[in-house]
């Protein structure tokens, strides 16, 4: 369904673009035009992203606040990765680690 309406939505936008160029155009016609050419293409754009997390190939954002490491504990910043035979959680080299 969202394809069939980005084909639509960009069909719309061209045709306004294509009248808003016609040379016995007024000009307030033009203007309104061109005004709903750029109100299509927003619609355009909006959707496509929309599409784009449907996907998902949106960004994602993670926030990680108020984290506290007690005595003892320890905070590992990366990726870390569990395998077999290296205790409760392996960790990767490199990474930075706060006590």
């Amino acid at each position: 369904m969202l394809a069939a309406q980005l084909v639509g939505l960009h069909n719309a936008a061209m045709e306004c673009l294509r009248r808003a160029m016609l040379s016995e155009q007024p000009h307030p016609a033009r203007m309104e035009n061109l005004s709903h050419a750029g109100k299509l293409s927003r619609s355009y754009a909006a959707l496509v992203e929309a599409l784009n997390r449907h996907r998902g190939k949106g960004q994602q954002k993670v926030t990680v606040e108020h984290v506290h490491v007690h005595e003892g504990g320890q905070a590992i910043v990366g990726a870390v990765t569990a395998t077999r035979g290296e205790g409760d959680a392996a960790k990767t080299s490199g990474e930075p680690h706060a006590s």
